[in-house]
C-alpha cells in the first residue's frame, strides 16, 4: 500500500469482529513500534505488553467496566499497552511508538483505536499493572486496541480532517 493510502485508511475503530489477529500481523505491528524513536536511545525505558488471550481480555474488560459504562476496549481481540519508567521521556516516546503501530496495522488492513483515558484515569493503577504484568519500575502510558474492524473508515479526506494554518 502507498504511504498516503495508509495514512488515509488509519482511523479509530470502535467495533471489532471476534476474529483473532494473526501472530504474523502482531509481529509486524510490534516491529513497527520498536522502530519508533526513543529519547536518547534509552530503549530500556519503555516496555510493550501484548494481550490477546480471551481470558485476559475478559479480565481487563471487567476491571475497566467496574468504573465505566461501556467497554473501553470496544470488543477488540487484541490490546497492546506501552509502559515507561517514570522520570523519563517515556510518555512522549509512547506516542511515537503508538503511531508507528497504528500505521502498521492500517497498512495490514486492521482496525485500531488509541486508548489512554481508561488507562491513565484508573482509580487502581497498581491493580491494572498487576493484571497487565507490567514490569516493576514501569507505569502504563497508553495503548491500542487491535483487530478486524467491524465499522467503516471515515469518509473525510486527509485535508478535511482538521484545519491547518500556514504562516
Amino acid at each position: 500500500m502507498e504511504f498516503r493510502e495508509t495514512l488515509a485508511r488509519r482511523h479509530s475503530s470502535r467495533a471489532y469482529e471476534a476474529t483473532p489477529v494473526s501472530d504474523e500481523a502482531l509481529d509486524t505491528i510490534l516491529a513497527a513500534g520498536r522502530a519508533a524513536p526513543v529519547g536518547m536511545g534509552e530503549y530500556g525505558t519503555v516496555h510493550l505488553t501484548v494481550v490477546t488471550g480471551s481470558e485476559k481480555m475478559a479480565e481487563l474488560r471487567k476491571f475497566f467496566m467496574a468504573s465505566e459504562s461501556h467497554d473501553p476496549l470496544y470488543g477488540a481481540p487484541a490490546f497492546i499497552v506501552v509502559s515507561a519508567k517514570p522520570g523519563t521521556v517515556g510518555t512522549l516516546d509512547a506516542g511515537a511508538i503508538i503511531e508507528n503501530m497504528l500505521l502498521a496495522a492500517a497498512d495490514l488492513g486492521l482496525g485500531t483505536c488509541f486508548i489512554a483515558g481508561c488507562l491513565l484515569g484508573t482509580k487502581d493503577p497498581a491493580k491494572l499493572r498487576s493484571i497487565l504484568q507490567i514490569p516493576e519500575g514501569f507505569e502504563v502510558k497508553s495503548g491500542i486496541t487491535l483487530g478486524h474492524a467491524a465499522d467503516s473508515a471515515p469518509a473525510k479526506t486527509l485535508a478535511e480532517r482538521f484545519s491547518c494554518t500556514r504562516l
